[in-house]
């Protein structure tokens, strides 16, 4: 099976931190946003000159997929320095919506 026709970057050469700056890493949310939110808004307490770096599988078991990618590109698009990754999940959906086999896509 050839893989799914994916982002052109492929990785992120992430720029060294500067003065009071912090580095998160957050792996598998999974659709949990509310945990997600949390500890971005209440734990971590991000600023926009912190780096978030997720390491995928944003999607898949909980009961909010489509708002924690919405929430990622939100966070991106108010200035905070997020790379996100893309996870094994994410992966699976893109290769089950470009072969499009309809056992694959019920999963997500």
């Amino acid at each position: 099976m050839p893989a799914p026709s994916l982002s052109p970057r492929r990785y992120y050469n992430l720029p060294p931190l500067e003065g009071t700056q912090r580095r998160f890493v957050v792996g598998d949310i999974h659709g949990c946003l509310d945990t997600f939110r949390h500890a971005v808004e209440k734990v971590m307490q991000l600023r926009t000159d912190d780096q978030l770096i997720l390491l995928g599988d944003y999607i898949d078991r909980g009961p909010a997929n489509r708002a924690t990618l919405d929430y990622v590109m939100q966070l991106t698009a108010q200035g905070y320095r997020v790379f996100p990754l893309l996870g094994n999940h994410e992966y699976n959906l893109l290769d089950a919506l470009e072969n499009y086999d309809r056992r694959y896509l019920r999963m997500y």
